[in-house]
């Protein structure tokens, strides 16, 4: 180290390669370290304000100019701005800062890099390195920082939202101030692309009207969006890739044409071409790349009432209705050609259908009624009933048990339309199940009667059921 007071201007020699000194016995001496501030400096354009190296090299990281990340700006904020403080660009005036409460401001100007006073012009770190940055809460290293809702104060977020201006180079553990690299302040907000929630409306942008074409472009031509106007007739085999499997697209048609179906790159409905007509709306998903599926449409030209059936030939199968509560069943139900009408709900009517297939005895249930009803008397009373729609051979089971097992008997036997038609059954004991065939015509009924001998017992009668063997018949015509 050099000491002020030996030197004078004749006494340094800047060589190649090294310095050196003259030592107070005449000799030069090799020198590896000259003091800064010992060596004054000539600032023709007046742009340190120091007067040696020493003071330059400190003012450097302050240069003031086009293109630089610290500039003068002046104070709007009405009240004198400390180092660190978050300012933002004032409207109102030029080349000046005021202060926000505002979280995420995008208009963030800066760290204020040095006390400036109201309404005086000084530095403001805009970009860059900041040694010393306000936060208002814990701050770790790496955590984006954007505007508080505490003025001159910055809020610390794991991942860069909108507002955010600067990244935390060190930490603290409460409000404080931190290091800080200061960026241009991200105007907009980013939904995570793992998880994350709209938190206003979505809207599809609508593009310009495309023509309809054999393969569909939307994108034609710089066009953007995802909700556009088809016009023209042209029929279309394929829609072009959007560039992003996943896109949602909504097709608005002016006119009438088909939509071919490949099973590749248009999928549709039914697997059949799709007849679009004025003012029809479809949408599609892109589900690989340039292969689309109709996934919803909006038939806007269909009128009249019923459901639309998009099919040249569609088969139409009527749902079967195998087994009918007769608890629940209201009069007059008509389930697979019978009418069902139990003793406790009354007379059923219906209309004869003798254009029906004939059924034929055998295992196919048609009718199930598990209900069990009692007859005390000892003459025959009717217990259960079904009407026929359909004419044929059923085949019909019911249960017979005697209420006192051991005492008298309980009697059942199969009518036809009020007359005895199957063989009476006797049953003096529990439970036992019997069956047989009946052929009726369209339009009669088939019963359960039933008595007990003596009247002090009873005939119970359960589980009733009319059978077939034509599962597949069951509403031919």
């Amino acid at each position: 180290m050099i000491e002020k007071g030996l030197i004078g201007k004749e006494d340094i020699n800047f060589g190649t390669d090294t310095a050196q000194r003259r030592s107070q016995s005449g000799s030069l001496i090799a020198i590896t370290k000259v003091n800064a501030s010992h060596i004054p400096i000539v600032d023709a354009s007046g742009r340190f304000t120091g007067t040696d190296i020493e003071a330059a090299l400190g003012e450097v990281h302050i240069m003031d100019g086009d293109g630089s990340d610290l500039k003068d700006y002046t104070n709007q904020s009405g009240t004198t701005r400390a180092i660190g403080d978050v300012v933002i660009v004032d409207t109102a005036n030029n080349n000046s800062f005021t202060t926000t409460t505002s979280a995420g401001n995008i208009k963030v100007l800066g760290v204020v890099g040095e006390s400036i006073a109201v309404g005086a012009a000084g530095k403001v770190i805009t970009g860059g390195f900041c040694t010393t940055l306000a936060v208002d809460a814990a701050t770790a290293r790496g955590n984006f920082l954007k505007t508080s809702a505490t003025a001159t104060k910055a809020t610390p977020t794991a991942a860069a939202v909108g507002g955010s201006f600067a990244m935390a180079l060190s930490s603290t553990a409460g409000a404080g101030t931190v290091s800080a690299f200061v960026f241009s302040v991200i105007g907009q907000s980013f939904l995570p692309l793992s998880g994350g929630n709209l938190t206003g409306t979505f809207g599809l942008k609508a593009g310009a009207a495309i023509p309809s074409a054999s393969t569909l472009n939307p994108w034609s031509s710089g066009n953007v969006g995802n909700e556009f106007n088809v016009t023209g007739t042209t029929n279309i085999t394929s829609i072009i890739t959007s560039g992003n499997v996943g896109t949602i697209i909504i097709l608005h048609f002016d006119d009438a044409l088909t939509i071919v179906y490949d099973p590749l790159y248009i999928r549709l409905p039914g697997l059949i071409n799709f007849v679009t007509g004025t003012g029809d709306e479809l949408i599609f998903r892109e589900y690989s790349a340039g292969q689309w599926i109709l996934i919803g449409w909006m038939d806007a030209s269909t009128t009249g009432s019923g459901d639309v059936v998009r099919a040249t030939t569609p088969t139409l199968t009527t749902p079967k209705v195998n087994v009918i509560n007769e608890a629940t069943a209201a009069s007059g139900v008509t389930v697979d050609g019978l009418l069902i009408k139990d003793a406790a709900l009354g007379t059923a009517n219906s209309v004869p259908n003798t254009t029906l297939q004939q059924y034929s005895a055998g295992n196919y249930i048609l009718y199930a009624s598990a209900t069990a009803r009692i007859e005390t008397g000892t003459t025959y009373n009717e217990l259960k009933t079904v009407k026929i729609s359909r004419g044929g051979t059923y085949t019909v089971s019911f249960d017979l048990a005697n209420v006192s097992p051991g005492t008298g008997n309980g009697k059942a036997t199969i009518y036809k339309n009020g007359a005895t038609y199957g063989t009476e059954r006797t049953n003096s004991g529990t439970i036992l199940t019997y069956s047989e065939n009946v052929t009726v015509a369209s339009g009669d009924t088939i019963e359960i009667w039933a008595k007990t001998t003596p009247a002090s017992t009873g005939a119970e009668v359960s589980n009733l059921l009319v059978m077939c063997a034509e599962e597949g018949l069951l509403n031919g015509s």
